[in-house]
């Protein structure tokens, strides 16, 4: 495998036709679990909850949690679309598993909300073939908004009006602050922005930065083209159903551009949201 530079925290280790990305505070409890095989882990897991969302399977595990120990989110990479049919998890190279570690480290430098990168497993075939696995660390007690808007089991009761408006402002200045420092989510829906819900309000948290990028400053266009995919997911969620009122979409960008939007910007923005229709 080509030489990358590791981001700080992390080390290389090599078994077999396997390399791993590992997180130096978990390096021994997790060779010890058997990172090498991360399906493994899953399978022999008495515990192991496997979670919608997304292109490949992901799947939540415990580490030595009698040990003081955490849960892990494991996700397997597989392609999408056509693609997923004739390739399914085979890849050439590993540049999607690395990009992604590199994104969500400096995406927590920034002070961003996204969970910490634990591992990367890159399992080797015939030279240039690859399966991976990206396995980060599970926010406790949070629910990601898709749940929470349709009033999924696990939540207590039916949202109030005062609720879904905190969590609308939450969600709205999370993605902003995101755009602000130049994260471009490459899969923004509601599957992928988890909050927690306490007595002070939401805290939100963004999941799977696969092919996310980071630049800045981001324009206009870009915002905009992120802020019109998380309303896809809004309305293909909600299946001809009004899930989230036009009122709370307004309220959305209007927080969301609060002291930045000029003429230019509106009129950009409702051109937007008219194509969307």
């Amino acid at each position: 495998m080509k030489k990358h530079k590791l981001p700080s925290g992390y080390s290389f280790v090599r078994k077999d036709s396997t390399v791993m990305i590992l997180a130096d505070k978990h390096r021994e409890q997790l060779l010890g679990a058997g990172i090498e095989d991360p399906q493994a882990m899953v399978d022999n897991s008495a515990d192991a909850v496997k979670l919608s969302g997304g292109r490949g399977m992901t799947y939540s595990i415990p580490l030595d949690v009698q040990k003081g120990g955490i849960r892990l989110i494991i996700r397997h990479y597989e392609h999408g679309g056509v693609f997923r049919k004739v390739f399914g998890d085979i890849f050439i190279g590993c540049s999607r598993p690395l990009n992604e570690l590199a994104v969500n480290c400096r995406a927590i430098e920034m002070g961003l909300p996204v969970p910490g990168a634990i591992a990367v497993c890159i399992k080797k075939y015939f030279g240039v073939f690859t399966r991976n696995w990206f396995i980060s660390r599970e926010i406790t007690m949070a629910v990601n908004a898709a749940d929470w808007l349709v009033g999924a089991d696990n939540m207590p009761g039916v949202a109030s009006v005062g609720k879904r408006k905190s969590m609308f402002s939450a969600v709205s200045d999370a993605v902003r602050n995101m755009h602000d420092k130049g994260l471009y989510h490459n899969d923004l829906n509601l599957n992928n922005i988890l909050f927690r819900e306490s007595d002070s309000g939401f805290e939100v948290f963004l999941i799977d930065l696969d092919k996310t990028r980071i630049k800045t400053p981001m324009r206009i266009n870009r915002r905009m083209k992120n802020l019109l995919r998380l309303n896809r997911s809004v309305e293909k969620l909600a299946s001809g159903n009004v899930l989230v009122k036009g009122r709370e979409k307004l309220r959305f960008l209007k927080r969301y551009f609060t002291n930045t939007a000029n003429r230019v910007d509106r009129r950009f923005i409702v051109k937007c949201l008219k194509s969307e229709r």
